[in-house]
């Protein structure tokens, strides 16, 4: 296609007799080269009015006057009216489709959540679960896993309920350390867990007890940084505290150093 600043019949004129071609030829050619371009820009404005329809930026009365504004023949109007209607239609089509997929997986989703809800408070059973979210097109490999995460949902929610019952009755000195992890194991916890969760809530009480026990005194240097060992304690609690002592700045630092080395060895 000849460029725009060449769009200059007798600039092609000379441009073609430059070539070689004798003066008759060089005019038809001249004359060739510009409807060429002219034809080019038409059917790049024909193309902008089209996509224009199909993307709603103006009707088939506005789309009508455009195209005779470029001289096309009612004929070639008409045409392009019909496949700016078309695409608008297809473009039409697609977004009512992506609509109506987008809103079928949202009310997809919400239902399986209900399903799974029901599962897990135990309102229907794990057969009708799995029948209800085949019925709504979850896949069956899916299904499984939804129902196998929702009871590991249901469980870890149980046992942190649980534990923090067994919890309470054992920090208060209502059950002790055998009969707080027999409890536990009763509700479905295994040993391993049961064992540690009791050992953990010793540590708490015991630091627990030694707080108060010394919450009209200051606590001694042994205290302090055993407590800042089992994380009771940060480091500007542990500042404070030995200031009250009347360690020296200096010195605090040194015996933070230690505690860091030890933490970290």
């Amino acid at each position: 296609m000849v460029k725009q600043e060449l769009l200059d019949h007798p600039g092609l004129v000379g441009r073609f007799r430059k070539l070689g071609y004798n003066p008759e030829d060089s005019v038809l050619m001249a004359d060739s080269a510009m409807l060429q371009a002219q034809e080019a820009e038409r059917e790049l404005s024909r193309g902008d009015i089209v996509r224009g329809m199909s993307y709603g930026w103006f009707d088939e009365s506005k789309a009508r006057q455009l195209l005779a504004d470029i001289r096309y023949s009612e004929g070639a109007i008409n045409f392009s009216i019909q496949d700016g209607l078309r695409r608008k239609a297809l473009d039409d089509a697609q977004d009512n489709a992506e609509q109506v997929t987008t809103e079928a997986k949202r009310a997809k989703d919400a239902i399986g959540k209900e399903i799974l809800r029901s599962y897990g408070e135990g309102i229907i059973p794990k057969d009708q679960a799995r029948n209800s979210l085949l019925s709504v097109g979850v896949a069956r490999d899916v299904i499984e896993y939804k129902l196998s995460l929702q009871e590991l949902i249901d469980t870890r929610q149980f046992k942190d309920f649980v534990g923090g019952q067994v919890h309470k009755l054992f920090a208060a000195g209502l059950r002790d350390y055998t009969e707080t992890v027999t409890m536990l194991d009763q509700f479905g916890f295994t040993a391993t867990e049961a064992k540690r969760l009791v050992e953990q809530w010793t540590i708490e009480r015991n630091v627990k007890n030694e707080l108060d026990a010394v919450r009209d005194r200051l606590p001694t240097k042994a205290e302090i940084d055993k407590w800042v060992k089992l994380g009771i304690l940060d480091v500007d609690d542990y500042v404070g505290y030995m200031g009250q002592h009347g360690y020296p700045d200096e010195v605090i630092g040194f015996y933070l150093q230690e505690l860091a080395t030890e933490l970290t060895g």
